[in-house]
């Protein structure tokens, strides 16, 4: 987890990123500049589209989109703890029901272009922050001596900030380590 937040948070830095995914957005849920968007469809619809972008029977595509729901429910709850389908995790959802595909993407446009989700000097630093925090999970994640430990990391500018439960016979080694990612100018 902490390898794709690492990886996601670097794309991010632009504040001019569209990620399709099933659950992305989790990772990033604390961060109020990012527009979480879902998009539903009644069963038939996505019966119909399944069928003709698989070319596969009726039973076949409603066999196939019940598995990939249940697959989807069981991943977001294993790793996030959250039902995915809460419609509190997003700022909108869009019933294909009762629109075009069109006027969805008009729609989400629309509110990508509002202030509230435009790049700022504050907004940057947060997601500079943000990812240089990701970076240094990801490194403690990724080395060997410290795969095993919990922490929680944050970044203000270059300083670190490290909790968690790390023995203090092994705090020399974990600041070596942070040290070792570029951007770090201090660790606590």
């Amino acid at each position: 987890m902490a390898m794709i937040q690492a990886a996601l948070t670097e794309e991010i830095r632009t504040g001019k990123v569209i990620y399709h995914g099933l659950a992305g957005h989790l990772l990033l849920q604390s961060e109020p500049y990012i527009l979480r968007t879902r998009i539903i469809a009644p069963m038939e619809y996505r019966i119909a589209s399944a069928q003709k972008r698989m070319m596969l029977g009726r039973e076949q595509a409603l066999a196939h989109l019940e598995k990939v729901d249940q697959e989807r429910q069981k991943w977001t709850q294993y790793l996030y703890g959250v039902d995915g389908g809460d419609p509190a995790l997003y700022d909108i959802v869009l019933n294909l029901e009762h629109t075009s595909m069109e006027q969805a993407s008009s729609t989400i446009a629309t509110l990508a272009t509002v202030r509230c989700f435009g790049m700022t000097p504050k907004i940057q630093k947060q997601l500079d922050d943000m990812a240089l925090a990701s970076r240094v999970k990801a490194t403690l994640a990724f080395h060997a001596s410290t795969s095993e430990l919990e922490m929680e990391v944050t970044a203000d500018g270059g300083v670190i900030s490290v909790g968690g439960n790390i023995p203090a016979h092994r705090f020399d080694e974990v600041k070596e380590i942070i040290h070792g990612v570029p951007g770090v100018t201090a660790v606590h």
